[in-house]
């Protein structure tokens, strides 16, 4: 599995390379597991979370989307982090909560994240360094 996956998207983007390798899918009805979502993130919080699911999807887009697919996941992305933005600055301006103030602080470098060219996005995916204070004190 790629290591640039922390969290979220690592199995979807290991079945993805399966299957561009000629491997067979098989489905067992009968099997059942047991997924209990967000169990050992949740205790971490939802910034970390956030920014595992936005930054794994980003890598997974530039790694494995065409052209065009890419451009697409990157507008849609952009939105959804823009209007993040926008949402919690109102929140941080009515609250000064400093939580909310450090869920804008992931998002905005989320963002710059998704900005980046596709060979520095792939280059910088194994670093982790850049954001380790985002998450400080939480």
């Amino acid at each position: 599995m790629d290591e640039a996956f922390f969290l979220y998207e690592e199995e979807t983007e290991w079945q993805y390379r399966m299957n561009k390798a000629g491997w067979a899918s098989m489905i067992f009805p009968e099997s059942k597991v047991v997924h209990n979502h967000h169990s050992s993130s949740g205790k971490i919080g939802q910034i970390f979370v956030h920014f595992h699911e936005f930054r794994s999807r980003i890598i997974f887009s530039n790694k494995h989307d065409r052209l065009l697919k890419r451009i697409i996941r990157k507008t849609m992305i952009f939105e959804a982090l823009i209007l993040r933005i926008i949402f919690n600055s109102l929140k941080y301006l009515f609250s000064g909560n400093v939580k909310v103030k450090r869920k804008i602080k992931v998002f905005y470098a989320l963002l710059k994240f998704n900005l980046r060219p596709r060979n520095r996005i792939l280059q910088d995916r194994f670093s982790f360094a850049n954001y380790q204070g985002l998450f400080e004190g939480h």
